[in-house]
């Protein structure tokens, strides 16, 4: 390993074990338990590689692979994470969000299921899919929120912000790739720099704990009278939808 790559790789697990240790020293992880399940897997995957990359294991690249495949699906937790504190306020817009979520869960995994790709390229069309599907779910989310102006806590902006940081810069980087091949060198460079920067926005936005506010009184698009006869109709859909497919 060159010594600017091992500079980076001890950079970020530096910031993946700060963010673990204040996460047990200010209980974050107990407010935010998705997000922190796929950091500790973070954590033990680099760890492992480590060790395997030393010892020259012949096993490395097959193991990287197939962790990393594991680690883009739990990469899903984190939007998850914001999707559950951004909605909280409101039962009725964070039972829409959810529908929407596992709506673009289910269309990239039908759309990767289905699209025929080279052996060769497996893995990498796979993260090119699945950051596609980060970036989508993370806007989606986002956009929601801000349609029904709720309100944001510290800690939850920081993971967005990290974030949608990583999966913009992947999606760039896989566009470039695309277009110019010569680009790779630059890309995993990039790729871990970027990384490396979320996990920092990340340690900022969790180094105290500060809860998504969460208003007793709702704001002017979310009163009471239009969120009861909002909730009242998506009640009706349902109805009329369970009917159709005969549940």
């Amino acid at each position: 390993m060159a010594p600017f790559h091992q500079a980076i790789w001890a950079a970020g697990l530096f910031l993946e074990l700060l963010i673990v240790f204040r996460g047990w020293r200010t209980r974050a992880f107990q407010h935010y338990p998705y997000f922190y399940t796929y950091l500790a897997y973070v954590v033990l995957r680099t760890v492992c590689l480590y060790v395997l990359l030393q010892l020259k294991h012949p096993a490395y690249a097959s193991v990287y692979w197939h962790t990393n495949t594991v680690s883009l699906v739990l990469f899903f937790l984190v939007p998850l994470e914001i999707l559950r504190h951004v909605f909280r306020p409101s039962h009725a817009v964070k039972q829409l969000a959810g529908y929407v979520f596992v709506a673009v869960l289910l269309l990239f995994g039908l759309w990767i299921l289905f699209d025929s790709t080279s052996p060769n390229t497996f893995y990498a069309d796979l993260e090119r899919k699945l950051s596609l599907a980060h970036g989508v779910c993370l806007l989606t989310i986002l956009l929601l929120g801000r349609f029904y102006a709720l309100p944001l806590g510290r800690n939850v902006w920081g993971l967005a912000l990290g974030f949608g940081i990583y999966v913009s810069v992947s999606i760039l980087n896989f566009s470039a790739l695309d277009l110019l091949k010569s680009f790779l060198p630059v890309w995993q460079l990039v790729r871990p720099i970027s990384f490396d920067a979320m996990l920092a926005v990340w340690a900022w936005a969790l180094w105290s704990p500060s809860s998504s506010p969460e208003p007793v009184v709702a704001s002017p698009q979310l009163s009471m009278p239009i969120m009861s006869q909002w909730q009242q109709r998506w009640d009706d859909l349902l109805t009329v939808m369970r009917k159709g497919i005969g549940l």
